[in-house]
């Protein structure tokens, strides 16, 4: 009776965690995403009493698995782990490329071929590890682990299933990220375009209000950009020019194309 009443307690307070942490990384902009990752981070590593946390990503080419945030308890004097590939902790990072998740209460539990990774997890002090590959789009991405240094700790499947879902909340942060990157280098490339065309040149919406335009365009109208804003070309033209813009709108929507 008290083995499932502490369970239940504890799938009561990772609920309360999960609910908290759902709620600080929905609609993060580009900004915020790197502080509420590592605020989560330091939130993870306490509840589940861990010492160490990591999230790091695959590269495209599988080269290596370069490890961006890191949450440490203070007083501890281990050095971040920046990078994990084929000359270190290469036991670790096969294990990451094949999507299989690793966890040992102490290193002794590795196997003969990792050796290599088991000398310098002793060196660093680390007593036990888990270490869970992430996939987004059927594929391994990401990789997130959790690590002790002060003693060694047993990871039970319910609550490797409890960080599991964490850590995928995470991954899906991250490929928000990206997303939101490339958006921004789409964004800028096809603003400096516009911005160097001779022409005046204007964007509208499906509504025929304006949503971006160049210097030109600009200088022509004299107004802000603030006043441009939402406008309609039509605000700003006389009426023979208007009537024209009008007649050319119609053939692109009735036809596909502009007419010479």
């Amino acid at each position: 009776m008290t083995k499932k009443l502490n369970v239940l307690d504890e799938n009561l307070s990772f609920e309360s965690l999960l609910g908290g942490l759902s709620a600080e990384l929905v609609n993060l902009s580009l900004e915020t995403i790197d502080a509420a990752i590592e605020s989560s981070l330091k939130k993870l590593a306490e509840f589940f009493d861990a010492d160490r946390c990591h999230l790091g990503e695959l590269l495209p080419d599988q080269a290596k698995v370069v490890v961006p945030y890191f949450y440490s308890r203070p007083g501890l004097n281990i050095p971040q782990t920046t990078a994990v590939g084929e000359s270190y902790l290469p036991f670790v990072y096969e294990q990451i490329r094949e999507n299989k998740l690793l966890a040992f209460y102490k290193s002794s539990e590795l196997p003969k071929q990792a050796s290599q990774d088991r000398t310098v997890i002793d060196k660093m002090g680390i007593k036990s590890s888990l270490v869970i590959p992430l996939k987004i789009d059927d594929e391994v991405r990401f990789a997130l682990s959790l690590g002790t240094v002060v003693k060694h700790r047993q990871w039970s499947e319910e609550t490797i299933r409890h960080i599991k879902i964490v850590a995928n909340i995470l991954a899906h942060v991250l490929q928000r990220k990206t997303m939101l990157k490339q958006i921004n280098t789409e964004k800028e490339w096809s603003e400096a375009v516009m911005e160097g065309m001779p022409q005046l040149t204007y964007v509208m919406n499906l509504e025929g209000r304006l949503i971006r335009w160049n210097k030109n365009y600009q200088d022509l109208v004299r107004y802000s950009a603030e006043e441009l804003k939402d406008k309609f070309p039509g605000d700003f033209l006389s009426d023979a020019h208007h009537k024209k813009v009008s007649e050319e709108l119609q053939k692109i929507m009735e036809y596909g194309h502009l007419f010479a």
